[in-house]
């Protein structure tokens, strides 16, 4: 009997030390296998199942050393449109990070640089350095709202997870909401600029910008248009509430006629119903120069006492202060005793140059004589009356 006892007995601890190390065996090989799936990512962990989601296997909470970012260039979402996003994670005492994204009805791809999709969610394929960034494309429902989601995960890079020690520190990232457009409006311009040049005082230029209505969903409208100052500038079409159809342009055309000389710059603003709050005033900006030419001359001609019979010449000298071609005319003489010796050797005198002319004064009686010469121009340059 105790022989028989003590068989028995060995056979239980045999099979008892057999069940042990089949415990350890399948422990390690769990401990292994764990490592690695959660080095190779994992999805489910973000906070899309509430608050109490996360990488509680590295940590039972969140630890704001740990900074998650969602990104993204785009202001507008409209319907069953793909947009480019980034993911970010960062901590300053952590070496490597890894994350997971996901959303409520839109469809997220992975990006060439280390996320890959498992299910309808995007987790990464191998931790990063940190700071690490991933990139992704989310494609948007046919309408309604969305919100992405996504955790972030930094960690010693020891392979392992402490034990759930909090050793490695994880955080959600702040939740990204998207409305989804119902209408979008949208516009593209030709040029934000028309520069006019310079340009003859009391001549007029037209230029002109295009208005495109890229749509997709809806007609532009430009609710009112109007410049700065309009100064010297005039626009076309004006009024209110200009419908533009999807894929077509309006012309703004706006005409500079410069007054005087000198640079003039003006702005016009056009006020859209565009979906995008950039696109819902833009201004067109206005430069040109008024140019002209500038008549500068003495204003009197003095011959003083000359004997009564015989003439005296006197050359007088027309400049050109201005920045244009000044035109004149020959000039003409009031009262008696003056005359034109030779004609002004130039009629258009460019700038900063010059033309001469002869005058003549032929007294015939002992007396004081006064009269005038005066001149002739063109593009509304004043010449003052010469004594």
């Amino acid at each position: 009997m105790m022989f028989s006892f003590t068989v028995f007995s060995k056979q239980i601890f045999v099979k008892r030390s057999l069940l042990i190390a089949l415990a350890l065996i399948a422990t390690s090989f769990y401990s292994v296998q764990y490592v690695e799936s959660h080095s190779g990512g994992e999805t489910g962990s973000t906070d899309k199942g509430g608050a109490n989601s996360g990488c509680s296997c590295h940590c039972s909470t969140s630890n704001a050393g740990t900074t998650v970012t969602i990104a993204t260039a785009s202001t507008v979402f409209l319907p069953n449109t793909t947009y480019t996003f980034t993911i970010k994670v960062t901590n300053a005492t952590e070496t490597n990070g890894g994350c997971n994204v996901a959303c409520d009805n839109g469809t997220l791809t992975a990006g060439a640089d280390g996320l890959r999709k498992s299910g309808s969610e995007l987790t990464h394929n191998g931790a990063k350095a940190l700071p690490a960034t991933w990139t992704f494309t989310y494609k948007t429902p046919a309408s309604g709202n969305d919100i992405i989601y996504a955790v972030g995960n930094a960690v010693n890079g020891d392979g392992g997870n402490n034990g759930g020690n909090c050793t490695d520190k994880w955080n959600f990232a702040t939740q990204f909401n998207i409305t989804v457009q119902t209408q979008a409006r949208g516009l593209t311009m030709s040029t934000a600029l028309l520069d006019f040049g310079s340009r003859r005082v009391g001549t007029s230029t037209t230029l002109t910008a295009k208005v495109n209505s890229i749509g997709p969903d809806a007609a532009l409208t430009i609710t009112s248009s109007a410049l700065t100052t309009g100064t010297s500038y005039s626009t076309t079409p004006n009024t209110a509430n200009r419908v533009i159809a999807i894929g077509s342009a309006e012309p703004e055309s706006v005409t500079f006629t410069p007054t005087a000389r000198g640079n003039v710059v003006d702005g016009l603003t056009l006020n859209t119903d565009a979906t995008a709050v950039a696109d819902q005033t833009k201004i067109i900006s206005l430069i040109g120069k008024g140019i002209n030419g500038e008549f500068t001359g003495n204003a009197t001609v003095a011959f003083d006492r000359v004997r009564v019979g015989t003439t005296k010449t006197i050359v007088y000298t027309v400049n050109n202060s201005g920045d244009d071609t000044l035109f004149l005319a020959q000039p003409q003489f009031i009262g008696a005793a003056f005359t034109l010796g030779t004609p002004l050797t130039s009629t258009a005198i460019p700038p900063n140059g010059s033309a001469t002319v002869a005058i003549k004064f032929s007294p015939n009686a002992k007396q004081q004589f006064q009269g005038s010469m005066t001149f002739a121009a063109l593009n509304s340059v004043t010449v003052p009356t010469i004594a």
